[in-house]
């Protein structure tokens, strides 16, 4: 959901004034909220307070956040029915607006099935065209697959059941321009982009170079590419979540995004199948009467960082979690190209070891499986033994 932010609020400067290069200045411009950013802000909103199953809340709260911010670009025909009319009723659109907005559907829903019907709750009271469904419905399930661990060949070959995404991107960079902006026109271009990067700000480069609605393609593209490579580069995450609209109406898209981003840790630690590359921190606490140890696992350095600064600074009260308080503390500023490599992760995990806290990295399955074993206190699947909280006695 941040990645649709990102890619939303750096593709609108070049909207209308189409790049057609991966060669640009990705924060000179300042920050810029869209429709986009407001109707994904809506959607996680609404999944936020579970209120998908019921219509009326779904239109209400869309309606509500483009209320409150008026002047961020919408279509006419969403515009008139969601500022000037209080019918209840769809207007059949195919647009993309409805990709746009939903990619996290892909977060929330546990598995393909609540995905889906997540997916058409949020996007049939206005996009109840079959063409609109499939787009909204295709983009969330391309988050969802990624978030899971789904390589990308799954993901294409699920999205060439509806698609066809042959594209040659130097041919696409030099044809690809503002056309009808309808599902069927930016939900292929955008997953191809996705499907042809080599990291996330790769794929918000190459998505904008091929221009087009490139703030709605990049929203969708870099939706996928947060799920799937799962490390936004550190200087984007913070020009972003300083830069996020002000609060207004009852609207905040602050706390929106730091509650998504508190899931989205817990999401991801815990949704991953568990491979050869996942890696591992195990994370004990001492309180008074007892020691309890909790594992993180991925196969994202950057995110068992992210989990372990979690872990020992931020309350476990969600709506105290701040992400840049996160990031402050992982005290690391990467160019958007390096990784969070091992050294840096040990290094991290030293720092935040105290009388209270202790961390432990394991590069491997074996080695984690292999020191579990050592506290006589694992049993049931792989999958159980990691994602279970255990009470640790003194020896």
């Amino acid at each position: 959901m941040l990645g649709a932010i990102i890619g939303d609020s750096v593709g609108s400067k070049y909207e209308f004034n189409n790049i057609k290069t991966k060669d640009f200045e990705i924060t000179k411009n300042d920050f810029e909220a869209t429709d986009d950013t407001i109707m994904t802000l809506a959607v996680c909103d609404i999944l936020q307070r579970h209120v998908a199953n019921n219509r009326d809340e779904v239109i209400d709260t869309i309606r509500k956040w483009a209320r409150a911010y008026p002047n961020a670009g919408y279509g006419g025909r969403f515009f008139n029915w969601a500022l000037y009319n209080d019918t209840r009723k769809s207007y059949h659109s195919c647009g993309n607006g409805a990709a746009m907005r939903v990619s996290a559907c892909g977060w929330y829903g546990r598995d393909e099935e609540e995905v889906k019907e997540l997916s058409k709750a949020v996007t049939e009271v206005t996009h109840d065209h079959l063409e609109g469904l499939k787009g909204a419905e295709v983009t969330a399930l391309c988050v969802y697959y990624a978030r899971i661990g789904k390589d990308k060949d799954f993901i294409r070959n699920y999205v060439e059941q509806y698609y066809d995404i042959d594209f040659d991107y130097e041919k696409l960079r030099k044809t690809y321009y503002h056309g009808e902006e309808i599902c069927q026109n930016t939900v292929p271009q955008a997953i191809y982009c996705f499907l042809i990067s080599n990291s996330f700000e790769d794929c918000l480069r190459t998505t904008i170079s091929i221009g087009g609605d490139c703030d709605t393609t990049a929203a969708i593209s870099c939706a996928i590419a947060e799920a799937y490579y799962k490390e936004i580069p550190t200087f984007l995450a913070e020009w972003t979540m300083r830069s996020l609209p002000k609060s207004r109406n009852g609207c905040d898209p602050r706390k929106v995004v730091n509650e998504f981003l508190n899931d989205k840790l817990n999401a991801m630690v815990y949704s991953e199948k568990i491979g050869n590359d996942t890696k591992f921190v195990a994370c004990f606490t001492k309180e008074e009467n007892r020691q309890t140890m909790q594992w993180f696992f991925s196969s994202s350095l950057r995110l068992l960082a992210e989990c372990a600064v979690t872990y020992k600074i931020q309350p476990k009260n969600s709506a105290k979690f701040n992400y840049l308080d996160i990031l402050k503390a992982l005290q690391y500023k990467d160019s958007g190209s390096e990784s969070f490599d091992a050294n840096a992760l040990n290094c991290l995990l030293a720092k935040l070891c105290d009388e209270k806290n202790r961390f432990i990295f394991f590069e491997s399955v074996e080695s984690a499986v292999a020191y579990q074993a050592t506290l006589k206190e694992a049993t049931g699947t792989i999958e159980q033994i990691f994602t279970k909280e255990y009470e640790i006695k003194e020896n």
